[in-house]
């Protein structure tokens, strides 16, 4: 068989996939990830919106056995949202979980006809892919269990594995032979700046400020890019990175973005008030929002809300550094995960943006949150940080809405700056 015919291009005699066989970047948590099934303490089929493909739906409407048809068919449910195309979700149970979910926590769609009768979106979860031809990457929700007690308990969890032909990263010019055009960051161009800010924050020997001021200084460059006018300004960007990231001078950096509390106060009391909010909702999300702000129920006002997490800032900043500082790896891998949550960096250089003040909010809301768990639960900090990540992965999964809005108000306020996003990364 030829190389052709095997699916396999040649370049200068090194053999490389052809279209069928694209190579994967992803972090190590998601290349040997197993979902825990059974023993999940927190299943995924619980809690939140379950989106049903067409493809999905039309074939449970058409199952040959009637009585299995009528359960199917049973579970969907149209959802109407205003100025929104029709959706189908799965039916939930008063329990908040699928109808289709067993007594003993597996599914009953899988036990019964295999995976490949499941919804995609279950088929696929926690699974985030990203990418076309020949080089695609792969993530994890952080709002799955088992990611987020990888990211959390694992100092490596980050750290990049490839399937495939890596040297597909290397081609000099677009994926598959043809330049990225347009106003957004390519394949190839995502996973060079995704890798170079991916070990930026797995170097776990730097000073955490160092980290954060050079991650802040790449942000901030990479919105002013405008990739339709030139492709060659986000090369030098994470070259330079790369540049920097190697001199032994980084370590230097941590002065550059001071830490200032009294900036981030004022933008997670918003927040918070939107996640109670939530809480007290009817929305599938609701039981996870008030697992998360059980503190903070006894606000009765805005300022008795502020004065809360003030406090509760404080104290993060008191007792719960010594327990980062104890595990070096952990504010590196949470910030990383989330970024890679948010799909960082696909799309245009502001969406890219975005995703890294939505990881920044993650990061702030988490300490915050955890601090609070900590306080009124006495759980232990290990369990505290795994179960404040994935809650708050699920509700940012639910919040895309939200998240804008946040950010627009920021921007009203004329805050959104760099020194904001430090400070609520620091």
């Amino acid at each position: 068989m030829n190389a052709h015919a095997a699916g396999v291009r040649t370049h200068g005699g090194v053999r490389r996939p052809g279209p069928a066989a694209p190579t994967w970047i992803q972090p190590r948590y998601m290349a040997d990830f197993a979902c825990l099934a059974d023993a999940c303490p927190n299943t995924c089929c619980k809690g939140w919106t379950i989106e049903v493909d067409p493809g999905t739906a039309e074939r449970w409407r058409r199952h040959a056995d009637p009585a299995h048809r009528a359960r199917l068919t049973t579970a969907l449910v149209e959802r109407r949202d205003p100025g929104a195309p029709v959706r189908t979700v799965m039916r939930l149970g008063s329990n908040g979980c699928c109808t289709l979910l067993r007594e003993d926590g597996l599914c009953s769609v899988h036990a019964e006809f295999g995976e490949d009768w499941l919804a995609e979106s279950c088929r696929n979860y926690p699974r985030l892919e990203t990418g076309t031809g020949s080089l695609r990457h792969r993530a994890g929700s952080i709002g799955c269990v088992e990611v987020a007690r990888r990211v959390l308990g694992e100092p490596d969890a980050l750290t990049e594995a490839s399937e495939g032909d890596p040297l597909v990263m290397l081609a000099p010019v677009g994926i598959d032979g043809i330049p990225a055009r347009g106003p957004a960051i390519g394949d190839q161009e995502a996973a060079w700046l995704r890798s170079v800010v991916l070990r930026l924050f797995g170097r776990h020997d730097l000073p955490w400020s160092a980290r954060v001021a050079l991650f802040t200084i790449t942000i901030e460059d990479l919105g002013r890019i405008d990739l339709v006018r030139s492709r060659r300004r986000l090369l030098d960007l994470v070259l330079r990175t790369e540049s920097v990231l190697r001199r032994p001078e980084l370590a230097g950096f941590d002065g550059i973005f001071p830490a200032e509390p009294e900036r981030v106060v004022p933008t997670l009391v918003p927040i918070v008030r939107v996640l109670l909010e939530v809480g007290r909702s009817d929305a599938p999300i609701a039981e996870t929002a008030r697992a998360l702000t059980v503190s903070f129920e006894s606000a009765g006002d805005a300022t008795s809300l502020g004065s809360l997490v003030e406090n509760l800032a404080s104290a993060s900043r008191k007792g719960l550094e010594p327990e980062l500082d104890a595990r070096p790896h952990l504010r590196g891998n949470l910030v990383a995960a989330a970024l890679l949550h948010e799909r960082f960096p696909v799309g245009r250089p502001s969406t890219a943006v975005d995703a890294a003040w939505n990881a920044a909010l993650f990061w702030a809301l988490w300490k915050l949150l955890v601090c609070g768990v900590v306080f009124l639960s006495d759980k232990p900090f290990e369990t505290a940080a795994v179960e404040v990540a994935y809650r708050l992965g699920r509700i940012f999964a639910h919040w895309p809405a939200a998240q804008s809005a946040l950010r627009r108000d920021l921007d009203r306020r004329g805050v959104r700056t760099s020194a904001l996003l430090a400070a609520l990364l620091r």
